[in-house]
């Protein structure tokens, strides 16, 4: 590991089969199981590069709280804003309840989203 570099070889290459993993789980629900593992991957993959440049930053001197959340802010909060405002009409438009086990959960998340 080169410690000039925020990065570590192989780590996007897992990140990037994780997120292929959980796609295609999601593509062929009744053909492929396990995508839970992908998920695992990814979370505990984040959770290292998360620790690992917090650990950084700490050694550095440059390491703060606010700043920490302000990061996972900016990062996080477009993609989750988008998801919401484009599964948000589905729900008014196609999708009926009932057709399958994997709608269900789908509405059932949004519904609990608004409690």
């Amino acid at each position: 590991m080169n410690h000039r570099s925020s990065s570590i070889a192989g780590i996007n290459a897992l990140k990037g089969f994780a997120i292929l993993a959980i796609t295609f789980f999601h593509l062929f629900p009744a053909q492929l199981t396990g995508g839970w593992l992908g998920v695992c991957l990814f979370f505990v993959l984040s959770g290292f590069l998360l620790a690992l440049s917090s650990e950084r930053k700490t050694a550095d001197g440059t390491y703060t709280v606010r700043a920490f959340y302000k990061s996972r802010i900016i990062r996080i909060y477009p993609s989750l804003l988008l998801v919401l405002i484009l599964t948000k009409p589905s729900k008014a438009h196609g999708f009926n309840r009932g057709t399958n086990k994997y709608q269900n959960i789908y509405f059932n998340s949004l519904r609990d989203m608004k409690r």
